[in-house]
């Protein structure tokens, strides 16, 4: 009895001691009493709490037996010199102590079944409470050994803030209990930050289904009352003087499961984005260009009209990444998921499912440009997939919300859901559409770059070479340069033709010829003289390059339908096939095809030019500019 007393009487010395220092200090800031009880929680929580926590991570990790009991027995002894119990609680071991000795010491019993290893959530909560009552009882013990010999009540509030307390925030605040919060404290990240992360991960079910649902309401039962008995303890021993931040666990258990479910969507959604292969193409759409070739009467083509042609309203045949296909895919299981008649027993997840959803197309377009922007930006083929991915979208999303608005069901009152007027997808559409739009442009107009890289050195001096009477080497560069840009135009048409949209490619491939065509055109156009077999050679070089455009523009099964749409989509091709002509006529022929129309989509002044740089001087060539003058 005596060295029990003594001993008890001595920890209240020293704790007397520390808070008379402490007073004497101050004015210098220190706090002696506080410093060692911080000094005593701080063994608390690493030889003791920090561990057991640690060990229910890893027993999920490694799909191991979870703790779902402990047992514990206090016991007193008188004991001399000699090593403390390595499980006693505030000591580490191999501490020398001397005196009477009070020993807390546990067993506990683990279990397989309870884990919930299927779904990363336990089915049953029998750890979890647990685990707080361990944490409870390991507490009721410093505070009926340790702090009850403290000279005043503001020893309570100091153990519980270094136990309980959260660190200032720093300049990174995080919502949620996510690994970040470890790195950020490391070892010591405070126990009520790893408690949340255990809630969130383990209790949380992630699914949503009608089984989850139906034990939902137990689940959070069990977590409201576990926590509100922890935290209840915790205030009446005066360890804390408000709700600890697990109590929102409880409070608002239903808000943060489907903060949970959207989360696990968005996290399948990003694994999509980052993990699969965005090279992957899959063909989606109706080929409509075939269709209308088909179905269209010749006569339509010479009207140039459509008679009930909807082909708008239709995503026409291109290449789109497996990536977005999966991932409209998601949308589409999460929107049903969020019609489904067991999930209108959640008021809150008909709109979370929604707006996951809309997130989930938000993360495409955050993701992918930032992941494969280079790419994006210098490799035509995923240029071209990426501008089809968010054809694809937009086109997806103009009737998207229509096709499940109807079908949300009424509330437990029977009104109307709020659903019904929220869902719309529409102000997405022009996002990906200027997004498309942005991705395709930069490419021809990188293209148009490199073409005129490829052409134009060997073109520097065929204007003043057009004069000579027979080949010069500056002939041969430009049919090289022919060559070169006719190359260039095929490998494009590879990667290309089978991923864009049949109008689409050949817009773009129109747009991309006639940059190669103006190169030519001005050179030719502008030369004062130009000698008969110059003429010659350019009527043959400007052939070959019409025969190989219309080969960019057709298929081998269909050669002639490569040249009818080089016309109709290369707007300098007419002109282009007009100065060839041009070069192999006299001037009667020329005469001849002004009244024709040949010579229509050259202007006067161009004509003009031509005619005095083939021409010499004559009197048919004057009565011939003079007519082009009046016209």
């Amino acid at each position: 009895e005596s060295s029990s007393e003594h001993a008890y009487e001595g920890l209240k010395v020293a704790l007397e001691v520390l808070k008379i220092l402490s007073r004497k200090d101050e004015n210098q800031g220190r706090d002696r009493l506080g410093h060692a009880v911080g000094i005593i929680a701080n063994q608390v929580l690493t030889i003791i709490l920090r561990p057991v926590i640690d060990s229910v991570y890893t027993a999920f990790e490694n799909g191991s037996g979870v703790i779902t009991r402990y047992t514990f027995e206090e016991s007193t002894a008188k004991s001399t010199m000699g090593p403390a119990s390595s499980k006693l609680a505030g000591f580490g071991p191999g501490k020398k102590i001397k005196g009477v000795i009070t020993t807390l010491e546990w067993n506990s019993n683990a279990s397989t079944e309870s884990t919930g290893m299927d779904d990363k959530t336990s089915s049953s909560l029998e750890w979890w409470t647990a685990l707080l009552g361990f944490i409870q009882r390991i507490t009721e013990f410093m505070r009926d050994k340790v702090l009850t010999q403290g000279p005043s009540d503001s020893i309570y509030p100091m153990f519980g803030s270094a136990v309980f307390g959260t660190p200032a925030p720093t300049k990174n605040t995080y919502s949620l209990p996510f690994d970040s919060d470890i790195v950020e404290h490391g070892r010591k990240c405070p126990i009520l930050k790893l408690l949340g992360r255990l809630l969130w991960e383990h209790c949380i079910p992630q699914e949503c289904n009608q089984e989850v649902l139906q034990g939902l309401g137990g689940i959070g039962g069990t977590v409201k009352e576990s926590i509100a008995a922890f935290d209840s303890f915790l205030m009446n021993s005066r360890l804390i003087d408000t709700h600890t931040a697990l109590s929102e666990y409880g409070t608002e258990f239903n808000m943060k499961y489907t903060e949970k479910v959207r989360t696990s969507i968005l996290g399948r959604g990003r694994k999509i984005l980052l993990d699969g292969d965005y090279h992957n193409s899959v063909q989606v759409g109706i080929n409509v260009h075939e269709q209308k070739k088909g179905d269209r009467p010749a006569y339509m083509d010479i009207l140039s009209i459509e008679e009930k042609d909807m082909s708008m309203f239709l995503l026409e045949a291109c290449g789109i990444s497996q990536v977005a296909s999966d991932l409209m895919e998601l949308c589409r299981q999460t929107m049903e998921l969020s019609v489904d008649k067991f999930t209108s027993s959640q008021p809150l997840i008909p709109p979370t499912l929604f707006r996951s959803s809309r997130e989930l197309l938000d993360l495409y377009r955050a993701t992918i440009p930032t992941v494969h922007g280079s790419e994006i930006a210098s490799i035509p083929r995923t240029a071209a997939i990426f501008h089809n991915d968010c054809v694809f979208f937009a086109h997806n999303l103009l009737t998207f919300g229509l096709e499940y608005r109807d079908r949300f069901l009424p509330d437990s009152k029977g009104n109307e859901s709020p659903m019904k007027r929220m869902c719309t997808f529409l102000d997405l559409v022009p996002m990906f559409r200027e997004l498309a739009e942005r991705t395709i442009n930069d490419m021809i107009w990188l293209q148009k770059r490199q073409l005129c890289e490829i052409v134009n050195p060997r073109l520097e001096y065929l204007r003043d070479a057009l004069g000579s009477n027979e080949g010069v080497v500056e002939w041969t560069d430009a049919e090289t340069a022919v060559t070169a840009g006719l190359y260039h135009l095929r490998h494009l048409s590879q990667a290309w033709k089978s991923m864009l949209p049949h109008q689409v490619y050949c817009i773009t491939m129109g747009s991309i010829v006639d940059s190669l065509l103006k190169i030519f055109l001005d050179k030719v156009l502008g030369t004062k003289d130009i000698s008969a077999p110059a003429c010659h050679f350019v009527s043959a070089l400007f052939r070959n390059a019409i025969s190989g455009i219309a080969e960019v523009f057709g298929s081998p099964f269909n050669p002639t339908g490569g040249s009818k749409d080089a016309e109709n989509f290369c707007a300098l091709q007419p002109k282009f096939a007009a100065v060839g002509n041009f070069m192999d006529m006299g001037l009667a022929d020329i005469n001849m095809a002004l009244s024709e129309g040949v010579f229509r989509n050259l202007t006067g002044a161009e004509l003009s030019r031509l005619v005095k740089a083939v021409f010499q001087d004559s009197e048919g060539r004057m009565k011939l500019l003079r007519l082009l003058e009046s016209n």
